[in-house]
């Protein structure tokens, strides 16, 4: 969403100012329009007079931390993947340490955290400190959904045969891993931009036999999913008496087999005591190591250049301290 930020100043007469732009992330050209309202302005020089002062910080000055936090993450936000939590990674580029496996369809991603702290009476003055700290967390490989449930505990038996449907035992398991959990994406349909779709259910029958209206309310234009596939995305099924994903949104039929995991998805699921093993036999590192990681991070964030920040007249001192975490920041 690129385009949010290049909108004209908001007026402060109380006016709605309405803006339309299309989403690049979006298969379709869906159109967004949006009203803004001027409700209230904050002063960055209000905050740093108080940080000279050894006295009680007014709320104030804590929105306007908030404020100016927000201003931080927005650059980060496109360019990195993003979680709750300030939390940013690139599993795809790797900038942050190379991913690691973790077992069962997981791999683990390097990246960091970042917040802003205020500091009344540093060194005689008050800062704002720049928090930077490393995250490892747990992403889904973006695997075909066939071979994600074959690492599964009893997954290779339960789906080592794929030419007839599934047996409730798989159904079971499919209900308790990804239904409503896991986003999917269909596979090899040339499309710029895959869309994400959430599992509903498991279809009772396959893609050859299951059947949908082309035209709604005409009998005559009933075509098979694996026919539909066929002719809409050239895709020749190999298993069409596999059964179907139903979709929540529109209860789309898909067949499983053209059925990937999507890319960059966050495991929120508890993972288990061989999976957290690993994790921490990956991620242990010496303090020094630790800092050096730090500082590579700063680099790659490449702060100096950050338009939302050069707008605000901020910028950062290029010096990490000694505790590795914070970064030292000189707001003008």
């Amino acid at each position: 969403m690129e385009e949010a930020v290049h909108i004209p100043p908001l007026k402060t007469n109380g006016l709605v100012e309405k803006f339309e732009f299309k989403d690049p992330e979006q298969t379709r050209n869906k159109l967004y329009k949006i009203e803004c309202k001027l409700v209230g302005q904050a002063k960055l020089r209000r905050l740093f007079s108080h940080l000279t002062k050894l006295e009680h910080m007014p709320k104030t000055c804590q929105t306007i931390c908030q404020g100016l936090e927000v201003m931080f993450n927005y650059e980060r936000t496109q360019r990195f993947v993003t979680a709750p939590g300030n939390r940013f990674f690139s599993p795809d580029l790797k900038l942050f340490g190379p991913n690691f496996d973790v077992g069962r369809g997981k791999e683990g991603v390097s990246g960091f955290a970042m917040s802003l702290r205020l500091c009344q009476g540093w060194n005689g003055a008050g800062v704002v400190l720049l928090n930077i700290d490393i995250l490892h967390v747990v992403f889904y490989r973006p695997l075909p959904v066939l071979d994600y449930l074959k690492t599964l505990p009893n997954g290779r038996k339960l789906f080592k045969n794929p030419t007839k449907p599934l047996s409730p035992e798989a159904i079971r398991v499919i209900e308790e891993k990804i239904k409503n959990k896991v986003q999917v994406v269909i596979m090899n349909t040339q499309q710029k931009n895959q869309r994400k779709y959430l599992v509903d259910r498991v279809s009772s029958v396959g893609p050859e036999m299951h059947t949908f209206e082309v035209e709604r309310g005409n009998p005559a234009s009933q075509r098979s999913v694996a026919k539909h596939f066929l002719d809409t995305h050239g895709i020749t099924l190999k298993y069409p008496k596999l059964n179907c994903f139903v979709m929540t949104k529109g209860g789309a039929y898909v067949p499983i087999e053209v059925c990937q995991i999507a890319p960059k998805q966050l495991v929120q699921e508890k993972l288990s005591g061989t999976e957290n093993k690993e994790v921490i036999k990956q991620t242990a590192v010496k303090p020094q190591d630790r800092q050096e990681k730090i500082k590579k991070i700063f680099k790659e964030n490449k702060f100096d250049e950050d338009p939302a920040l050069r707008l605000l007249g901020v910028s950062i001192e290029d010096d990490v301290s000694a505790r590795c975490q914070v970064n030292s920041l000189a707001a003008h």
